[in-house]
Order: C-alpha cells, then structure tokens, then sequence
C-alpha cells in the first residue's frame, strides 16, 4: 500500500510538473503563434485589397490604351481613304 502511495505522489508531482510547463511555456507560445497566423492573415488581406485596387486601374488605362488605339487607326484609315 506504501508502494502505491509512494507511486501515486511521483504521477501527481509529474502532473503537476506537465500541467505547469503547460501554463507556463508551450500555451503561450501556441497564443503567439495563433496571434501571428492572425497577424499574417490582415497582412494577405490587405495586399489583396491593395492588388485588387491596382489591377482595376490597370484594366482602366488598358482599356483607354485600346480604344484609343482603335480611335487612331480608324483615323489612318481614313487618311489612307482621302488620299
């Protein structure tokens, strides 16, 4: 019976051990990496929004690029016509 008292006080002192590294090391390392995993995702959240934005513009002056294009060479034509 001693024995298993001995025992069962070394499982207690091992789980008192395990539940403070617990507390005191690995949950708030596993906060800061969650904060960061939340961190990186705003970051990619942004630079979405950001790409997003400046592909809009691209497409604007594209499009302004190709009717004006279109503009010129109907312009040509008719240059070519009057001659």
């Amino acid at each position: 019976m001693h024995q298993h008292s001995q025992q069962l006080g070394d499982l207690q002192k091992r789980q008192l051990k395990i539940e403070n590294r617990l507390d005191n090391e690995i949950v708030p390392k596993i906060n800061v990496l969650f904060d960061a995993f939340e961190l990186r995702g705003d970051q990619i959240e942004k630079l979405q929004k950001h790409l997003d934005e400046r592909l809009d513009v691209i497409t604007m002056d594209v499009n302004f690029l190709m009717g004006k294009t279109a503009r010129m060479d109907t312009a040509l034509v008719e240059m070519r016509r009057a001659k």
